[in-house]
């Protein structure tokens, strides 16, 4: 089962869920970027892999915000072995991951619009809600931090945006090593 599948069932899953109950405004034409990443994380091929991703976007309101407006935006969204290996070199280098940080390298992974893979792929750099760049190369993204993040999954549609799923934390600039 493919992604973009794996989504339509757990949308159609939750339409018969609520068929007959009294919702206090209609349902949008598609789920938000939110609830389409819940309805991934919560079964399918990749069930379980957006959980520290889903974690960490609630802890800050402005993302909240983004991803649940009416605008457009394109998320960059690692799988949980992406955060893993993030605090693993954090930890390696004795770097605190503030709240700060975690904001800021979530908004990195933000762009404004809708873009799908094939203006993604089409474009060199992307600008992200944190207001820097990164580079994009045929589905390879070179972040601030010069490390490399493959899109492993494109056009998981919402109505406010799409997801694109990628296999590495994305940093706006380098982790310092703070051991010595």
């Amino acid at each position: 089962m493919n992604l973009n599948r794996a989504v339509l069932t757990a949308i159609s899953a939750t339409a018969l869920l609520t068929a007959g109950t009294v919702q206090a405004r209609p349902p949008a034409a598609e789920p938000s970027l939110v609830e389409v990443a819940q309805a991934v994380n919560d079964s399918g091929d990749y069930a379980g892999l957006f959980d520290l991703l889903l974690a960490v976007a609630g802890n800050d309101p402005e993302i909240v915000e983004i991803l649940t407006s009416k605008g457009q935006s394109t998320v960059f969204a690692p799988i949980d072995p992406a955060f893993e290996d993030l605090l693993a070199n954090a930890a390696a280098n004795c770097v605190v991951l503030s709240d700060d940080l975690v904001n800021a390298v979530l908004k990195y992974h933000l762009a404004v619009g809708r873009r799908d893979s094939t203006q993604v792929l089409a474009s060199e750099q992307i600008r992200t809600s944190l207001g820097v760049a990164f580079q994009q190369a045929g589905g390879v993204i070179t972040d601030g931090a010069g490390e490399d993040a493959n899109i492993i999954v494109v056009d998981v549609p919402a109505s406010n945006g799409i997801i694109h799923a990628i296999d590495k934390v994305l940093l706006p600039f380098p982790l310092p090593n703070l051991c010595n």
